[in-house]
This record gives structure tokens, C-alpha cells and sequence, in this order.
């Protein structure tokens, strides 16, 4: 197995990071008409029939105040890959590569007063874009805009609209939030992704980290800090076995002792016992992504162990203290 058993079918990282590297320059000045207006605040629209916005809790609207403040701590080194417009910040994304558990957005609530706090935050962005304007680009230079609308959110936030929590995220906003979940782990793992311009600034976590065990392992070590939300999720159990298979394989094929990261997660197990149960066969590849029940359920690798799946998720919830 290969180093691209983790990037090429790790359901984040297959997302690619291509869309934070465009080179197409939304800095001319643009004067705001009432269809540019609708174009970007159609991006917070999760369907028609259905509206970006929601009725939060004063709860929830705290959050949102108190991100500016999460903001002032020291800046992380890797905020430098995340660049935003002026007067945003991407203290939040950037900081997560050093500590997923960290939560200044989500702040250990329920997550769906998260998701309802995302989605605020990201209409409120939106507003604020139209406002200066400039509108929300879909296609900004280097990402800046999708970095300025994401730039508070942490983890387990991404997490919440990644996985379209209480349905209020458009297909779009989804997809830019599984991008920064992959951005985020793969320069965990020292796999550099961000503007081309950039990467001469970018230095390798720990020394080593060239090395395919070591880049497996900081995946492992990421991904069992991430929130007990994103851990009940079979994207991340799919992601975390990877990981897993791909250490111990290359510890092996070294004549080497692998470090024990067995999981405690059911869905980990059961995965790695799929695995093992198909290493005799050639090529552990996926059918497309791995993100849900569906998609694990047509992976040839996965082929008999289809009746155990439904326990396997009911456990990892329980494990987790996550409800339906």
C-alpha cells in the first residue's frame, strides 16, 4: 500500500485542495448589483425550498461573539497557508492543524446549536462581503474568500457543516468544509497543501515526516484528536483504519515493530478486520468516496461484512455519547 492509500482514497483528502490554488484574481474593483447580491447570498442556500437562515438561540449568537475574541490569542503558524481578506481572520482553521480537540467556535455544545451557529456566522460573512463591495467569489485568488468565510470555524465546526448538520448547508459550503478537513490533516501528516506561492514556507512538523510510516502515523495522531461528533462518522472511521492499515503494512514490510494504534472505535475494527480479511487479494482501493453507509456498503473490500455494520455504528455513537 501506498502513501496514496492515504491521500487518494481518504474521503477528505480525495476533495482536493486545487480550489484554494486558483489563479484567478478577484481583486478588481466591482460595483454591486442586485444580481450579484442574490449570486452570493444563493451560496448559504442549502436548497430552494429551503432558507440559509436560521433562528438561533442566544446561545448560540454568544458564540458567534465570542469568536473575535478566540481570535487574539497567538497567531498559528500555519494561518500564513490560509490567506483572507483584510479585516477576516483564519486564526480558527489554520490553528486546528495543531490541535483538532480545540474548540474557540463550537465551544463543547450540542452540535446542532453549532451548525446553527456556523450558519449565522456564514451568512453574516456573506453580508459582509456584499457590504464591502465585493461579493462572495466562488473563484477567488488563492481561496481568499472561501478562506474568510471558513477562517473562524474550528474542527469540529467543519465538522458540522461537512456533514450538513440539520440540513441548513448548501451542497457548496459542504464541500468547501470537507476541502479545509482534508487541508488541515494532510499538513498534519506533512504533506504540504495550500498557494503554490507559499509552500517554500512551509516546514515539516516533526523531522522524518518524508517518511510514509511517520506521515501515517501523524494521520493517526490527528485524526484521535478530532471531536467524538467527527469520530462517529464513517468518514472518519474509514480515514482513521487507512491510516492505521498503511503504519503497520509499512512497519512490516520493514521487518520493523509497529507502534499499537488499535482503535477503540467499532467502526475502526470492523473496517480493519475487512481489511485484513482482503489483504490476500491485490489492490485495497475504493469505489469512490467513503463518507456514508451507502458508499461502504458497495466496497468490494467490504464484501461480508455488510449484517455487522448496523451494530458497529449503533456502538461507536454509544462509545461517543453521540444521538441520531
Amino acid at each position: 500500500m501506498s502513501i496514496s492509500s492515504i491521500t487518494g482514497n481518504n474521503p477528505y483528502l480525495m476533495h482536493g485542495i486545487a480550489r484554494a490554488e486558483k489563479l484567478q484574481d478577484s481583486n478588481q474593483s466591482q460595483t454591486v448589483s442586485p444580481d450579484q447580491q442574490k449570486q452570493s447570498q444563493s451560496y448559504g442556500n442549502s436548497s430552494a425550498s429551503q432558507a440559509s437562515k436560521v433562528s438561533l438561540s442566544v446561545d448560540a449568537l454568544f458564540t458567534i461573539s465570542k469568536v473575535n475574541q478566540a481570535n487574539s490569542v497567538v497567531p498559528s503558524k500555519y494561518e500564513q497557508f490560509f490567506p483572507t481578506r483584510d479585516g477576516f481572520s483564519a486564526h480558527n482553521l489554520a490553528s486546528a492543524i495543531e490541535d483538532p480537540s480545540a474548540q474557540p467556535f463550537s465551544r463543547n455544545r450540542p452540535l446542532a446549536e453549532v451548525a446553527q451557529a456556523a450558519r449565522a456566522n456564514l451568512d453574516d460573512k456573506y453580508q459582509q462581503m456584499i457590504d464591502s463591495g465585493k461579493p462572495f467569489n466562488d473563484n477567488s485568488f488563492e481561496g481568499v474568500d472561501h478562506q474568510s468565510l471558513f477562517g473562524e470555524f474550528d474542527r469540529r465546526a467543519l465538522h458540522a457543516v461537512a456533514s450538513n448538520e440539520g440540513g441548513i448547508f448548501s451542497e457548496n459550503e459542504q464541500s468547501t468544509a470537507k476541502m479545509y478537513m482534508s487541508q488541515q490533516q494532510a499538513l498534519a501528516m506533512g504533506l504540504y497543501r495550500g498557494p503554490s506561492r507559499l509552500e517554500s514556507n512551509f516546514v515539516q512538523p516533526l523531522p522524518g515526516m518524508r517518511d510514509h510510516a511517520e506521515i501515517a502515523k501523524a494521520s493517526i495522531l490527528f485524526l484521535d484528536k478530532v471531536s467524538n461528533d467527527e469520530k462517529s462518522s464513517i468518514a472518519w472511521a474509514h480515514s482513521r483504519a487507512v491510516s492505521q492499515s498503511h503504519y503497520e503494512m509499512e512497519m512490516n514490510d520493514r521487518g520493523q515493530v509497529a507502534e499499537d494504534f488499535t482503535s477503540e472505535n467499532p467502526l475502526v475494527r470492523l473496517l480493519m478486520e475487512a481489511f485484513d480479511n482482503w489483504s490476500s487479494r491485490p489492490g485495497l482501493t475504493s469505489i469512490g468516496n467513503v463518507e456514508n453507509e451507502d458508499d461502504l456498503r458497495k466496497q468490494p473490500w467490504f464484501v461480508g461484512f455488510e449484517d455487522q455494520l448496523d451494530a458497529a455504528i449503533l456502538r461507536a455513537k454509544e462509545l461517543y455519547g453521540v444521538g441520531d
